[in-house]
């Protein structure tokens, strides 16, 4: 406990000068704190809630230019949901304007969402489809291009078995994104993109794991483990501005081969929709959609669902989630979200059903520098 409090402390001491760090080596941070009512109905109709105020997540993150052709990036998290960990540690090396090669921890290529920092969501989370077909950081090697209207990344990363079972796995993962259309200002745009992996030696047990669901269901439901020699997952991204509205939208496919010859599918999706009722609108860059940060401030109206679906043969969990998110933005450090969600579990067992259902409300206070 005594580690947090040091670290919240840090980050919030560099909340107001952050910004005039040195020009070869930027610090930012974030500090996100919930406020968290939530309740559920199980299938017997008991209802049960849960209220808490924790930190979600607090993070710091060191950027240095060593030369005009190589950069080295670290950042340590601790995470409500995760371990405190070291979160990034890589080397980009740059020969050429719009190619880098990337070496050390980082990232796995994956969609939009993924890709995007849990800072400048739309929600307070990443969706649920979003969560059950991502995996996190880990260490390899990555190419990218970085282009005026298409961005490639391809990686080749190992993943280290959760019990044993497996040696450590090979990972291959890309995705390809276009902008066919953006405007001079950037914040009216056209984005499509796609993305695929495939990892072999892999032990799973698929968790709907969202974390407000997970929190009013107590992580009710999983899968059993599965043990695969080959998992490959897809998907395609599509995201839309005109004028204040933003569409976002991705959808997954997972196809896993177990070592004892059973091949299973799994696929989800989610579909987002936002409205800035004033300030600056979202502006589009480099395959992402940014908060713009010429605000002073903003507010902004966000609506979801997604659903992730992992049942075969009678047996697995589907989840749907719909959510609702005000985003309050002051000066370009400060962010309050309230967020109403409402979601629905049905789990499936040797031909049986069954089923609970739970919302929350959440308040969020997300301090960066």
């Amino acid at each position: 406990m005594e580690g947090k409090v040091s670290l919240l402390l840090l980050l919030t001491a560099f909340i107001p000068v952050g910004a005039q760090a040195d020009r070869n080596l930027d610090i930012s941070g974030r500090l996100i704190v919930d406020a968290i009512g939530a309740s559920f109905v199980d299938e017997n109709d008991v209802r049960s809630s849960d209220n808490d105020l924790y930190v979600r997540q607090a993070k710091l993150e060191l950027e240095s230019d060593l030369t005009d052709w190589l950069k080295v990036n670290a950042s340590a998290k601790y995470d409500q949901y995760e371990e405190s960990e070291v979160a990034d540690l890589f080397l980009e090396f740059k020969p050429l304007k719009d190619w880098s090669l990337v070496a050390g921890q980082f990232k796995e290529p994956a969609g939009m969402e993924k890709m995007q920092s849990l800072g400048s969501q739309f929600f307070n989370e990443r969706s649920l489809a979003t969560n059950v077909f991502s995996t996190s950081r880990k260490p390899g090697i990555k190419i990218e291009y970085d282009g005026k209207w298409a961005w490639v990344q391809a990686a080749y990363m190992q993943a280290d078995s959760r019990s044993g079972y497996f040696d450590s796995g090979n990972v291959y993962a890309a995705r390809v994104a276009i902008r066919p259309y953006r405007d001079k200002s950037k914040d009216a745009f056209v984005h499509l993109g796609g993305f695929y992996s495939t990892r072999d030696e892999v032990e799973l047990r698929y968790d709907i794991d969202e974390p407000l669901i997970a929190r009013s269901f107590g992580n009710s439901f999983h899968s059993p483990n599965y043990y695969a020699d080959r998992i490959d997952t897809g998907g395609v991204e599509i995201a839309a501005s005109f004028r204040r509205i933003v569409f976002q939208a991705e959808f997954f496919m997972q196809e896993l081969y177990e070592r004892d010859g059973d091949e299973w599918q799994q696929d989800g999706y989610y579909a987002t929709l936002s409205w800035t009722a004033f300030g600056k609108p979202r502006k589009y860059r480099n395959a992402k959609i940014r908060y713009n940060d010429k605000n002073d401030s903003a507010f902004e109206l966000s609506a979801r669902i997604s659903e992730a679906d992992t049942v075969n043969f009678g047996e697995g969990d589907r989840a749907t989630v719909l959510s609702i998110a005000a985003n309050y933005y002051s000066w370009k450090y400060y962010k309050l979200t309230l967020e109403y969600e409402s979601a629905e579990l049905d789990g499936f067992d040797a031909g049986l059903t069954e089923t609970l259902s739970g919302n929350s409300v959440a308040l969020r206070l997300n301090a960066s520098f």
